[in-house]
């Protein structure tokens, strides 16, 4: 039976993929890759609902003119569009919460993680393989020089892509 949208909003993901890729929706032929904002979402994604510990930031700088000075125009956009205009933020929104959920069951997603180290989001990214590690997920957390940038991001892309088409 064929899942459909309503109100815009997706009921199974893999379905409406399959039907109008004509993808396997198999979890063995499954990979969803993404660079910052994009990696958020590959991992929301994967997590069937994140930003790294995106409550805390909302907290320190949850006023919009606050965040805006912290993390710049195109940024904030991006989290309004996640959290509504408003930045509220939600359980279903901080992918620990989400890895939580299904820490305990058989079937849970492979991560690989690339970070430049001079990435101005290096802690951040190692906090997050330090706490997936806790929880025992299959996480892979590499890093070497480079900065938030295509050029990182490229390089990243090719060793993920690498490992998951050998």
């Amino acid at each position: 039976m064929r899942k459909q949208w309503r109100l815009g909003k997706l009921y199974d993901a893999s379905c409406l993929c399959k039907s109008v890729f004509n993808v396997s929706s198999e979890r063995e032929d499954t990979i969803i890759i993404g660079d910052s904002m994009g990696g958020y979402g590959a991992l929301k994604c994967a997590f069937s609902s994140p930003c790294l510990f995106l409550k805390e930031d909302l907290d320190e700088h949850g006023e919009i003119e606050k965040f805006r000075m912290v993390y710049g125009e195109q940024l904030l956009k991006d989290f309004q569009e996640i959290l509504g205009g408003n930045l509220e933020w939600s359980d279903q929104h901080e992918i620990l919460n989400l890895a939580n959920k299904i820490k305990d069951q058989s079937v849970r997603p492979k991560i690989y993680m690339a970070c430049g180290t001079e990435d101005f989001l290096r802690d951040t990214n190692e906090r997050f393989n330090n706490e997936m590690q806790k929880l025992n997920f299959d996480i892979e957390y590499e890093e070497w020089s480079g900065n938030h940038d295509w050029y990182f991001f490229n390089e990243a892309l090719r060793k993920a892509l690498k490992k998951v088409l050998k």
